[in-house]
């Protein structure tokens, strides 16, 4: 993976995986449309994201870094959980955790994958 991106971006990423159109992202992201429309043109930019009419859907390099962020992410939510972290606001915090990564992110996707690793 020769980029990073923000948490912010991997959040985006995320509700374009899992939703797709702008309107229910901006709901579920608690953001306004325009807000989402700006970012899914970041990620269009990225090459992350093919535009379709009322939002958007991940293109095949979008797709691979999801699975990547969507499977760490996992695992440090779990970490936090058990650490007592309280459930609200976690997403938003292990996206945090990732992004912090940097290009590194794939190193521990390996490691997760490798060793079934519970952080």
């Amino acid at each position: 993976m020769e980029q990073s991106l923000t948490k912010s971006e991997i959040l985006y990423l995320l509700a374009v995986e899992t939703i797709g159109e702008t309107g229910k992202i901006a709901e579920k992201l608690h953001v306004a449309k325009s807000s989402v429309s700006r970012a899914l043109d970041n990620l269009y930019g990225k090459h992350l994201v093919v535009r379709k009419t009322g939002g958007a859907e991940l293109s095949s390099k979008g797709a691979e870094l999801a699975v990547l962020y969507r499977v760490c992410i996992e695992h440090i939510e779990k970490a936090l959980l058990e650490r007592g972290f309280q459930e609200r606001g976690l997403l938003d915090i292990a996206c945090g955790i990732a992004a912090s990564f940097g290009t590194e992110i794939e190193v521990l996707y390996r490691k997760i994958k490798e060793d079934n690793l519970c952080l």
